[in-house]
């Protein structure tokens, strides 16, 4: 082989190992800004549940989120929570529920069936609902436990 032939076999093992690297930095580095800006979009609408829980709900010193699940009906998720510590049980009973749509508005939401915001059993509400929601919140006092990533 000539010289001339090496060098070229050379440079062309080059070129596709640098467009291999390229390649495989650049498919890496979308799928890590994809995760990062799915992350921020998940602790954002939490945060947004909070607000509204604390708007129509008086006494929410905590929430945990405990489960993301991507909603295929209607579009958005649906997160489930605890408020205020409240013990899990295998019922579900104290665990609160809010469907988000793409559009970040509120699509549903449904509330423990036990516990200190449970509706009392003729229906009424929670005595620690508040009458009429509060225009803001302040929600700086209030532990929030996120759940940034969405379940599978």
């Amino acid at each position: 082989m000539t010289k001339k032939k090496k060098i070229i076999i050379f440079l062309s093992i080059l070129i596709v190992t640098i467009c291999i690297v390229g390649v495989t930095f650049g498919i890496e580095t979308f799928f890590k800004d994809r995760e990062q800006q799915e992350e921020q979009l998940h602790k954002q609408n939490e945060m947004n549940i909070v607000v509204d829980i604390a708007k129509r709900y008086k006494g929410i010193k905590s929430v945990k989120f405990t489960y993301v699940e991507p909603s295929k009906v209607i579009g958005g998720y649906t997160y489930s929570f605890y408020v205020n510590d409240e013990s899990p049980n295998k019922n579900g009973d104290s665990l609160w529920s809010y469907s988000l749509l793409d559009d970040k508005s509120i699509g549903g939401s449904s509330y423990p069936r036990s516990g200190e915001y449970a509706f009392k059993k003729d229906d009424t509400p929670s005595d620690l609902t508040r009458e009429r929601a509060l225009r803001k919140a302040d929600i700086s006092n209030i532990k929030i436990n996120y759940r940034i990533k969405a379940d599978k």
